[in-house]
């Protein structure tokens, strides 16, 4: 009778040995760590093991639109109470690279630029521009442009100010038409 209940036993054992055997290697799976996986963004985790989509780069924290102050006077045709510059993400792979889309005397520009930690540079060539001519009222003339902006974006990241330097020469004659540099002050919007 000894022997029959030790039989019996025995199954009964392996399966609550097997149970409490796969309850174990189920608690011992390694969780992996999420976080940013990529060491060139400003929130790189080395302890995360798995990306998990949270990566911040420097030239995100320009994204936005700005509003304020344009002012040449050099250029007073260029002045604007109300500037607009728009930032957004550049269209090259570089993670540094932006997008700057400022209107200036309602010709929209689109520049390409570049941020390194709170400095936000453009130095861009535009051919073949048409432009308002400011001798004769409704005639446009077509203007070849070198453009240039140093501008720095305030620790809270609250306001874009610096200098936007714009040389332009009629592209039919190479005459100089502007010569000018700007101050820009602008608040996020």
């Amino acid at each position: 009778m000894n022997k029959l209940n030790t039989q019996r036993r025995t199954p009964l054992i392996l399966v609550a040995l097997v149970a409490i055997g796969g309850l174990l290697l189920q608690s011992c799976k390694e969780t992996l760590v999420a976080g940013c996986t990529d060491p060139e963004s400003t929130n790189y985790d080395a302890l995360a093991e798995e990306d998990d989509g949270t990566c911040t780069y420097e030239a995100d924290k320009f994204l936005g639109i700005y509003v304020g102050p344009l002012a040449c006077p050099s250029f007073p045709l260029l002045n604007n109470d109300a500037g607009t510059m728009e930032i957004t993400q550049g269209m090259y792979s570089t993670r540094d690279s932006v997008r700057v889309s400022i209107t200036v005397n309602q010709i929209p520009l689109g520049l390409d630029g570049s941020v390194s930690g709170n400095k936000l540079i453009v130095n861009q060539s535009i051919n073949g521009l048409p432009y308002p001519n400011p001798l004769v009222e409704g005639e446009i003339v077509i203007i070849n442009a070198d453009v240039e902006a140093d501008v720095d974006l305030s620790d809270d990241e609250s306001q874009l100010a610096g200098n936007l330097k714009i040389v332009a020469v009629l592209a039919d004659s190479g005459a100089g038409f502007i010569d000018t540099n700007c101050e820009y002050v602008g608040a996020k919007q």
